[in-house]
């Protein structure tokens, strides 16, 4: 796993996918989206996974990718089955 980013062809939109973890995200995730290159305004879009409830993490994270001058484009959000189904 990367824990920087890495030279970003911009080719096409970029989509940032990341989960929620106590109504926030995990700082690595921050930290990669602070040592992200410069956006040049491109597109990107947001995907987060998470259990119940995000937090508004989607707003923070916007603010931040806006930032480093990328262009949010959408966001979406993936509610995951729960870690204590029945078995």
């Amino acid at each position: 796993m990367l824990k920087e980013p890495v030279l970003i062809y911009r080719a096409g939109t970029i989509g940032l996918a990341f989960p929620v973890a106590m109504f926030s995200t995990y700082p690595f995730v921050w930290d990669f989206v602070e040592n992200l290159p410069d956006g040049h305004n491109k597109d990107i879009f947001m995907l987060d996974t998470l259990a119940g409830f995000s937090g508004g993490i989607v707003g923070p994270l916007k603010r931040a990718v806006s930032t480093r001058g990328y262009c949010p484009i959408g966001a979406t959000e993936i509610r995951m089955p729960s870690n204590y189904a029945r078995t």
